[in-house]
């Protein structure tokens, strides 16, 4: 998936209107902007990658997520900007 595709889909950063994609923890999926220590919660049944997560990783994504700041998205325009 495409950084815009990901971003017009599951939001970005309100500061730069930027994602660094997403993390999970479980089935919880999580974007996330690390330039601004933010992430918001999204849900995408289609991303599967979570259940090959072994208990460490979950544990090392928590302690990553819990020092962001939860903050609603902004979405792409089918242009490509945040909006």
């Amino acid at each position: 998936m495409t950084e815009h595709l990901f971003e017009y889909m599951f939001g970005a950063c309100p500061e730069c209107g930027k994602s660094n994609g997403f993390l999970a923890i479980g089935p919880d999926h999580w974007g996330v902007c690390h330039r601004h220590g933010v992430k918001w919660s999204f849900v995408c049944d289609d991303l599967e990658g979570w259940k090959d997560q072994s208990d460490i990783e979950r544990h090392q994504v928590s302690l990553l997520l819990a020092a962001y700041v939860e903050v609603q998205p902004v979405f792409r325009s089918m242009g490509g900007r945040a909006q």
